[in-house]
C-alpha cells in the first residue's frame, strides 16, 4: 500500500484494530499492520533511565 500523506485519525487506527481482532480476520495469517504515517506508534521509550 502506498502512503496517504497524511497523519491519521485515532479512529482509523481503532477501526483498524477492530477490524484485527475480530472473526473477519481470522483468514488473515502471518500478517503485519504497520501504521507508519502515526506519530506515536513504534516510538521506544527506555523507562530504565528514569
Amino acid at each position: 500500500a502506498a502512503p496517504s500523506g497524511r497523519i491519521l485519525a485515532p479512529e482509523e487506527i481503532a477501526e483498524a484494530a477492530v477490524y484485527w481482532a475480530s472473526k473477519a480476520s481470522r483468514p488473515i495469517t502471518g500478517s503485519v499492520l504497520e501504521l507508519e504515517q502515526y506519530p506515536l506508534i513504534g516510538r521506544y521509550t527506555n523507562h530504565e533511565d528514569k
